[in-house]
């Protein structure tokens, strides 16, 4: 499951979109194959630098965005069993980001 989130601009909107945006589609796809967390590998998408960027708000720090996804993937119920989780692509981050 690919999943390339924009950082939002505050955290109680960053939690909400977390929740659609990877809880969500975890559910829509376990209604449709049995125990899909199994069988699944989460790639989040670290873009953090121009010209393909998920950094989209100067006032937000991307990486404690970041932090909050793996946060997410780890403690959702939806993602119980996951079998795994990989970034995509260090070719398009910052090299603190890679850090």
């Amino acid at each position: 499951m690919e999943a390339y989130n924009h950082e939002q601009p505050s955290e109680a909107e960053a939690k909400a979109f977390l929740s659609k945006r990877l809880a969500g589609r975890m559910q829509e796809l376990a209604s449709a194959v049995d125990d899909a967390p199994r069988r699944t590998v989460v790639a989040l998408g670290i873009l953090s630098a121009p010209p393909e960027t998920q950094n989209v708000h100067p006032h937000v720090n991307y990486r404690v965005f970041q932090d909050m996804e793996f946060e997410h993937l780890a403690t959702d119920p939806a993602f119980s069993g996951l079998y795994g989780v990989m970034t995509y692509t260090s070719g398009y981050a910052e090299e603190e980001t890679i850090r």
